[in-house]
């Protein structure tokens, strides 16, 4: 039996996966391979790359603020000289130069863990998963290179729409993998797994009667969300394989000040469900 290990988008809450690994590594879990979406991706990718709960606890813990900056520069020099909008709202140099050493190295198929990194086409508009081809490919898929750097499709499973720059790979335009497939579930049953453990970081209705008035931004992310939810829902009633959720509530997004507790809460979340991530990995 292949366990696969499914972890979700969610930006800075997706960090809440370092705790689930601490959990499965205090116990000798040991999932099979490992499937990530957006900031998932990112974990799962460094997990994969053979970093342990440990040292990943100790660089999530030193993000901040400053690590995606808000390009100001790049906003008022592109509204002045080209009166347009830049691609993107947000500068991610310094968070990559805190990644790219530990996956700069590695191909999607040569990673340590087997491990595949989900991201969407905007040029086919449809999910493209990077790793080593499947037997059979589901429909509504696109398979990407599996000779990809790691660091380049774990950048263009995390390029949020309007905040991160889109990534341009063999003529195909690539932005976050949340976008269509949010928690990949349906993507590790398609590469083998047999069952599956999943963090799903899920973001509840919670925008009621907003006051003051929102603004442009606002209702686009709060959209996007609604849309984002409903296609995850929809994957996941499709499923065949058996899988256990831990399920994270989302409150707020930019909450660098919050890591230890988010961490802590994916590490409870485990511990909770031993009994049946017992069952799932030795039944």
């Amino acid at each position: 039996m292949r366990v696969a290990l499914v972890l979700s988008g969610g930006g800075i809450w997706a960090t809440a996966a370092i705790g689930v690994l601490q959990a499965l590594e205090e116990w000798g879990c040991q999932p099979d391979l490992v499937v990530g979406t957006s900031s998932g991706a990112i974990i799962g990718s460094l997990w994969a790359a053979g970093l342990p709960s440990s040292q990943l606890m100790q660089m999530a813990l030193s993000l901040t603020r400053r690590d995606v900056p808000v390009s100001w520069r790049n906003i008022g020099g592109q509204l002045l000289t080209q009166h347009r909008l830049p691609e993107a709202l947000l500068d991610g140099a310094p968070l990559w130069q805190k990644i790219a050493p530990y996956l700069e190295k590695y191909t999607v198929s040569s990673v340590p863990r087997p491990l595949w990194v989900v991201a969407t086409s905007l040029t086919d508009r449809a999910p493209v998963v990077f790793g080593a081809r499947p037997e059979i490919v589901k429909p509504g898929f696109l398979m990407g290179d599996d000779t990809v750097n790691l660091f380049t499709a774990v950048r263009a499973s995390s390029s949020v729409p309007g905040f991160f720059p889109p990534i341009v790979l063999n003529d195909q335009v690539l932005v976050d993998g949340g976008v269509g497939d949010d928690y990949p579930l349906d993507v590790a049953e398609m590469v083998g797994a047999d069952r599956a453990l999943g963090l799903w970081i899920d973001e509840p209705a919670r925008w009621q009667l907003p006051s003051p008035r929102p603004h442009a931004l606002q209702v686009l992310v709060e959209s996007m969300a609604v849309m984002i939810r409903e296609i995850s829902l929809l994957r996941q009633s499709r499923l065949l394989m058996p899988h256990l959720d831990l399920r994270i509530e989302l409150s707020g997004h930019t909450v660098f000040e919050r890591i230890g507790e988010i961490i802590e809460m994916g590490y409870l979340a485990t511990v909770g469900s031993k009994a049946s991530i017992d069952q799932l990995f030795n039944e």
